[in-house]
């Protein structure tokens, strides 16, 4: 049996092995920040439940399974993504398969001046310098062993910029499908996007699996938005139950800037969303939406940690889950308040509905504040339908398992209708609809 050591090795020599056909493998600079990651992961090894940030989620079914590291892309029939395309929505499109760029299926289609976008292994190609100030400088937050393992690969993702005052025309739609060609594959994308003063874009990413193979992603994204600038973000995952998603996302806001997140995790035998937001100048503000789904056995963690450092920040979290069967659900939600960040506004909720006796939901809200002109608050609620009610809607009329979806879906609904881009919301309540449908929870609570 393979130990998470052996595990660790085993990840260190496929990545030194492939690090120089690795895109900009001869430049300096590119070379050190490989190595280190390399380093760092093998020091680090996979978090344990020891560890107080992943002590409701354990990861040893990573530690015992290897997941190729795909270094070339494969050839998918462009029918095969029209499942994960939202017709609704004109949108510019990047689509990657096992991380990598697949131009073939990818739609630009013609960008706003000012406007840059392509995909991270050509920049890295053919204008390297210009990713060191944002990549070359970035500390890994917390010692985090999945973002090591995710830069000592550094290989593809996403590159947008926008230039100040410019405004993307469209949605951009980053695609991410996971497929397994009789082996179990490992994805690890890298997104950067960088947002001048002043500038607006709206940005949906979705991770989906081609077929039923097991497979891991492990996805890292830097957004730095500079002073008032505006970017709504989504995010979609519904991969296999088979596989697994790990996730960090780090914003970094300067002045006035606003920035808008909507998670939807519907997917994967273990997914673990983390969200880090820095409120770096006056005036920034931050909305985190985020619902999460779970049956059978499934495992949905998302953890945020937004940090007020400067005065007249503020912060919105909003996070509701939904489990069945034996599924679990964490949210572990901090926020902290500088001292010199006096005039804070932070509000902080978690909201769980069991629809079975043998799910679980761990909530754990954090507010550590160091100023004194502040408002802050935050609450977490765990529990069921309400008999009240369900008993209400059956003298209407209606069903009992008709009241029961109804009510459930009433729960996820007030998060779905926060969304600005509608059509999207649209499509997303009629997947949560289908997979209510087949809830037996909607029968066995009684």
């Amino acid at each position: 049996m393979n130990t998470a050591a052996d595990m660790v090795d085993r990840y260190c020599r496929e990545l030194a092995s492939i690090a120089p056909t690795l895109p900009a493998a001869e430049v300096p600079w590119i070379q050190q920040i490989r190595n280190k990651a390399r380093d760092d992961f093998a020091r680090l090894g996979f978090p344990t439940r020891l560890q107080e940030a992943w002590h409701y989620t354990n990861v040893g079914a990573l530690q015992r399974r290897f997941f190729e590291l795909a270094n070339s892309g494969i050839s998918v029939d462009p029918n095969a993504i029209e499942p994960f395309l939202y017709p609704d929505i004109d949108s510019h499109r990047l689509v990657f398969i096992n991380g990598i760029h697949a131009p073939e299926l990818s739609e630009i289609g013609t960008l706003p001046d000012g406007v840059i976008l392509e995909n991270l292994a050509t920049t890295l190609a053919q204008t390297p310098e210009q990713l060191e100030p944002f990549i070359g400088g970035r500390k890994l937050p917390l010692e985090h062993a999945f973002n090591a393992l995710n830069t000592a690969l550094l290989r593809d993702g996403t590159c947008l910029h926008l230039a100040p005052n410019t405004q993307l025309d469209k949605p951009l739609h980053l695609l991410f499908l996971s497929a397994g060609e009789g082996q179990e594959s490992c994805s690890q994308p890298r997104n950067l996007i960088l947002a001048g003063a002043g500038s607006q874009a709206v940005v949906l990413e979705s991770y989906h699996s081609l077929g039923e193979a097991a497979c891991f992603t492990n996805s890292c994204s830097d957004i730095i938005l500079e002073a008032d600038a505006q970017l709504h973000h989504y995010k979609l995952q519904e991969e296999n139950r088979h596989s697994y998603h790990i996730a960090n996302l780090q914003v970094q806001q300067n002045s006035g800037s606003h920035f808008e997140s909507h998670l939807l995790s519907l997917g994967a035998a273990l997914a673990r969303h983390e969200l880090h937001v820095d409120l770096n100048g006056e005036g920034a503000h931050c909305t985190l939406n985020g619902l999460y789904l779970g049956n059978g056995r499934q495992h949905a963690d998302c953890h945020t940690q937004v940090r007020h450092i400067h005065p007249g920040t503020d912060s919105h979290q909003a996070y509701k889950g939904i489990l069945d069967g034996r599924a679990r659900g964490v949210f572990n939600g901090r926020v902290y308040v500088h001292p010199q960040a006096q005039q804070t506004n932070a509000e902080q909720s978690n909201h769980n509905l069991l629809l079975s006796a043998n799910a679980e939901a761990d909530t754990k809200p954090e507010l550590e504040i160091y100023a004194d002109d502040v408002r802050c608050s935050h609450g977490a609620t765990v529990g069921q339908l309400d008999e009240d009610m369900i008993f209400y809607l059956r003298s209407r009329g209606l069903p009992e398992d008709a009241a029961r979806g109804l009510l459930t879906l009433g729960f996820a609904r007030e998060l779905l209708d926060r969304m600005p881009l509608k059509p999207l919301s649209v499509q997303l309540e009629q997947k949560i609809t289908d997979i209510l449908s087949q809830s037996d929870g909607m029968k066995s609570l009684k």
